[in-house]
Formats: structure tokens, sequence, C-alpha cells
């Protein structure tokens, strides 16, 4: 049982990831090679939150998604907005510079320090008779699974969400309708970074916080891909199946091949279809 929580632990955390950057990429084109840096400093930022709200963990969690929120806002209007309608490979390069000024600022802000989450009991919960999982793992499972939950709500039934729909699938026309484009992908970086920031400090409670754990970005986009860039629900699945793949590969093979087979079964499945388990075909076209 520890087994499967830690692989249904791994895989919710790592679709959490992988929905903000679908979500982007759906709303404005742009492929964010940044969601696994965004999400250790929003780790590092829950541990400074909890201590500025003297040790309450709730109140440190609102106060990393508040400021998450707003950074949302910012990364847009400041990066990403005066690069609109230029080739795709800008966004993408941009998304890099800003995943090495995130990693300068972990090392100048935290020091680079190996850090822990405490978000509170770290022991066994009973789940059944006789039946016990690790609560890091449960505590993972249920809040990337319930943040994921909300997001695909807002996003597939809400007006705002079908507003950003409108813009993914034309935004000329979507514009002309009197929809605010600047809003719609405003918020697509609000819900990535808002995902990437739950989705931190969930990971730094489960493991530890440090500069190299922001690889786990590419796991993010590993999964993104294998489920399709323009599938929220794709992001669900290929983050399930990143983790089985990592954990039958540390389990039965070698743990120093762990983070080469999902690579390995990305290549099979965008040999088999180049835009993922649930995206479509004309999605490729496009880009």
């Amino acid at each position: 049982m520890d087994e499967l929580s830690l692989v249904l632990a791994l895989g919710s955390l790592y679709a959490l990831l992988a929905v903000g950057i679908v979500v982007v990429y759906r709303t404005s084109r742009v492929l964010n090679f940044a969601q696994g840096e965004l999400a250790i400093v929003g780790g590092y930022g829950v541990t400074t939150a909890i201590g500025v709200a003297g040790g309450s963990v709730i109140l440190g969690l609102g106060l990393m998604v508040t400021v998450a929120a707003v950074l949302g806002v910012v990364i847009y209007f400041v990066l990403m907005r005066p690069i609109l309608g230029e080739a795709p490979y800008v966004g993408v390069l941009v998304t890099i510079g800003l995943a090495i000024f995130l990693r300068a600022a972990m090392v100048f802000i935290w020091e680079g320090q190996i850090e822990f989450v405490d978000l509170g009991e770290t022991g066994d919960w009973a789940i059944a008779s006789g039946l016990e999982v690790p609560s890091t793992n449960a505590r993972t499972f249920i809040g990337c699974t319930a943040t994921f939950i909300v997001i695909y709500l807002i996003y597939q039934r809400s007006r705002l969400g079908v507003r950003m729909r409108a813009v993914a699938e034309n935004v000329t026309l979507a514009a002309q309708r009197g929809i605010n484009v600047d809003v719609a992908i405003a918020t697509a970086w609000v819900v990535a970074l808002v995902a990437a920031g739950v989705a931190g400090a969930l990971y730094g409670a489960q493991a530890l916080l440090s500069v190299p754990a922001a690889v786990v970005g590419v796991k993010a986009i590993t999964a993104a891909l294998i489920g399709g860039l323009d599938s929220v629900k794709g992001a669900y699945v290929g983050g399930l199946v990143v983790a089985t793949v990592e954990y039958f590969t540390t389990t039965q093979i070698s743990a120093r091949y762990a983070d080469i087979a999902p690579i390995l079964l990305l290549l099979i499945v965008l040999t088999v279809r180049p835009w993922g388990m649930f995206g479509t075909a004309e999605e490729v076209e496009r880009v």
C-alpha cells in the first residue's frame, strides 16, 4: 500500500505542475520551461510565509497562494505580454531565462539551503481497519488532486474558463467578440503559479527543497507532453504515467535510470501519437 500511495502522490504532484503548463500553452502557445523552478520557489516561499504567519500552516499557505497569484499577473504583463505575436521559440527562451533567474533567486534569498516544509503530522494515516498509509503521501495526493479538480472545474465550467478556451481557439476572433485577451492569458499564468506553489509546498513536505530539486519541472513537462499539450485531463493521466514508469524503473531495474525511463516513454508516445495521448492532431498543425 505504501508503494501505491507513493506513486499516486508523485503522479498527482507531476499532474498539478503539468496542468499549469497545459493551461498556459493552450491560452498563449508558450511552453513554460520554468514550472519546476516556480514550484521550488513556491516551496521556499511557504517556509517563509509560515514564519511570517506565526507558524500557522493555513495562513502561510494562503499567503503563498496570494503572492503566487500576484506574481502570475506580474510575469504576464512584464515578461510575456511584450512578446505576444512573436515566434513560439521567443516565449520558450523567455521562460528559460525566467528559470535561470529563479535559480539565482533561490541562492540569493534562501542561500540555496536544503529546506523541509513542515505542514504538520508526519506519521501514518489509518484509512481502513488495519490499512495505513504515510501521511505525507496521503496529504500530497489529496492536496494536489483537490487543486487539480478546482483548476479543471474553473477551466471547463466557469465563464472565465470559457473565455480562456475561446482565446486558445482563436485569439483574434475572441478579441473581436469583446473578450479581454490580457485577462484571459494573465489568468492562465495565475493558474500556473498557484499550481506550482501548491505543488512546491507539498513537494517540500514530501521530500526536501533544494535548487537541484527544480528538475521536477522536467517530469511535469514530460507528463504534459505524454498527456497532450492541449488536454487538461491528459495532464493528470500523464502525471500518473510518469510516476508509475519512474517507480517501476527504480524498483525493477535500477534507480540510475529512473529519470531516463519517462523520457524514453515520451519518445515512444510521440512517435505513435505526436500530439500525445489525449491531444489533438490539429495542435501539431498549429505548432
